[in-house]
């Protein structure tokens, strides 16, 4: 299990691609699969804050497998 919260929006999306059963073009075959989680996230469509994701990166996200989770919006600091 990976949990990508506190990864860079580009780094984020790099583990996705990584650990997705969707078959590679590169290499003609499926990648190997870990559930990537988001453990204390919340998305930037209910909050717009730098530490929450954006929705291309939950929706890349579920390609991952991914476990339950529960996120809450950050607040301002």
């Amino acid at each position: 299990m990976v949990d990508a919260t506190h990864c860079s929006y580009r780094t984020s999306m790099d583990i996705f691609a990584a650990t997705s059963p969707r078959p590679s073009v590169d290499t003609g075959g499926r990648r190997p699969t870990a559930p990537v989680v988001l453990s204390h996230s919340a998305t930037r469509a209910v909050h717009d804050h730098e530490s929450n994701v954006w929705d291309d990166q939950i929706r890349a996200q579920r390609w991952t497998r991914p476990v339950g989770e529960s996120s809450r919006p950050v607040r301002g600091r």
